[in-house]
């Protein structure tokens, strides 16, 4: 990315979107699919019970990039 961005290249969803299949963490949604979680650790699942991995790419998509950014810095956010 920083080779794009030195270059003058725009940063459009589809740079984005290839940034999020590379990433190397993933999101959790609440048993309910209430809450989108960051983390799966004993304290999150005794909080919002058994927790569903999804890929950084399909919570993008499904939630967008507000959302996963305040789910990185709060580490729940009510859906």
């Amino acid at each position: 990315m920083a080779k794009a961005l030195s270059i003058g290249k725009p940063i459009d969803n589809r740079l984005i979107e290839n940034l999020f299949k590379k990433a190397p963490f993933a999101f959790y949604l609440s048993a309910d699919k209430a809450y989108l979680v960051s983390s799966d650790d004993e304290l999150t699942q005794l909080d919002f019970g058994p927790l569903t991995e999804i890929s950084a790419l399909t919570a993008l998509q499904q939630f967008g990039v507000t959302a996963l950014e305040r789910v990185k810095e709060k580490t729940a956010v009510r859906l």
